[in-house]
């Protein structure tokens, strides 16, 4: 639904070649908006068809409009997913409602995906039990982002869980290219590099982790915090204003303490030189981009939001704070900075873990089981009618 390369994306592109080999072609239709989204996606051969595909916004008198929007789109949607002769449908988010709307009336299956938290808790509330009535199957990252959502499951809908695809393999031999990339950036080799990666959005929290990484800089100068990601055309005015503006305030941006990178297509290569990952989202699901750095021998401070914490705690690979305090997160960034026994502890038990439970080949596996229980519960369904 975004037109900026996020989760969705990286997983339709990620899952693409192992979906095909169970025997599922995977297509996807998105907005037609600015952003590199689409972009990427055509340039890794993914089939893509983008359309004007409107979605609710935040605030009262735009979410008014964006509603009316979202509901005059369903039958352009229901001719689509004919166009495209689908088999099954899948949408992520009971915000974006509407889409399995259209696969329900098309006369297909329909599976909802519950990657995260973003959408506001009262939205959750009220359109959960509504999206249960059209949906077959439902897949989540983490019990506690299934839990967010009261009521998707009232017609006891399966829930198949799953964590985001990660390629492993290649991410830990780009690690191993660390000093190289620093020295692409202009980074001192000698310097302990904070990192995270996520699109400039508020919901990143990016604002808290400027004040940290204030607070951190006055004890360590030494650390250099990287802040690796894309614009959208959305919250460009909010981010600039808001954090890069802060960040200048504090001085950080001029000693080199802070440093905002849009890595494109880059990122994979750019994540290379952290030695630190941070999350200081205020809402999230299980972010790619965690483990990602996992992957590449990272130890984790995260906020305690969305299902992190299932694999922070199951992983022992981190430490947890509270979302929109920054005092919180700088402590636990100089726990680690000043442990280095600690931090490595945590690096080894990321590595572990990533290597057991992580892969795109496990991923694709559990989508090809939902796909497939949903086939079969549309099929049953119709011979019932008959």
């Amino acid at each position: 639904m975004t037109p900026t390369f996020g989760g969705p994306h990286n997983q339709a592109l990620r899952l693409f070649g192992a979906l095909k080999e169970l025997g599922w072609w995977v297509k996807v239709i998105t907005t037609d908006a600015p952003g590199n989204g689409a972009s990427r996606l055509e340039e890794n051969g993914i089939p893509v068809r983008q359309i004007d595909l409107p979605r609710l916004r935040r605030g009262f008198s735009r979410q008014f409009v964006s509603l009316l929007e979202v509901l005059s789109s369903i039958p352009r949607l229901i001719q689509v997913i004919k166009e495209e002769k689908c088999d099954l449908v899948q949408f992520c988010g009971v915000q974006n409602f509407h889409v399995g709307i259209a696969a329900r009336a098309a006369g297909i299956p329909v599976v909802c995906q519950l990657l995260g938290t973003f959408a506001p808790k009262l939205m959750r509330i009220s359109v959960s039990p509504i999206v249960s009535l059209f949906i077959d199957v439902i897949m989540a990252v983490g019990r506690k982002v299934m839990s967010e959502h009261p009521w998707i499951s009232i017609r006891n809908q399966p829930v198949f869980y799953f964590l985001p695809p990660v390629d492993t393999g290649r991410l830990f031999i780009l690690s191993q290219k660390r000093e190289e990339v620093k020295r692409k950036l202009g980074l001192d080799s000698r310097s302990l590099v904070v990192l995270t990666l996520g699109n400039f959005a508020p919901c990143k929290g990016h604002d808290v982790l400027v004040e940290a990484a204030g607070v951190v800089f006055k004890k360590t100068p030494n650390v250099c915090f990287c802040v690796l990601g894309s614009y959208t055309k959305d919250f460009e005015d909010y981010y600039r204003r808001t954090v890069i503006e802060r960040a200048k305030n504090l001085g950080l941006i001029e000693r080199g303490a802070v440093r905002f990178i849009e890595a494109g297509s880059l990122a994979h290569e750019y994540l290379a030189i952290g030695d630190l990952f941070v999350i200081s989202s205020v809402a999230e699901g299980v972010p790619t981009a965690m483990l990602e750095a996992m992957a590449m021998g990272m130890p984790v401070v995260s906020t305690a939001v969305g299902s992190i914490p299932e694999v922070i705690e199951e992983s022992k690979a981190g430490i947890l704070v509270p979302p929109r305090n920054p005092k919180k997160l700088a402590e636990a960034i100089l726990r680690l900075v000043e442990n280095p026994p600690l931090a490595m502890e945590f690096s080894r038990n990321a590595l572990v873990f990533v290597r057991e439970h992580v892969d795109v080949k496990k991923c694709a596996e559990v989508h090809a089981k939902a796909y497939g229980y949903a086939c079969k519960k549309a099929i049953k369904k119709r011979r019932l009618g008959n």
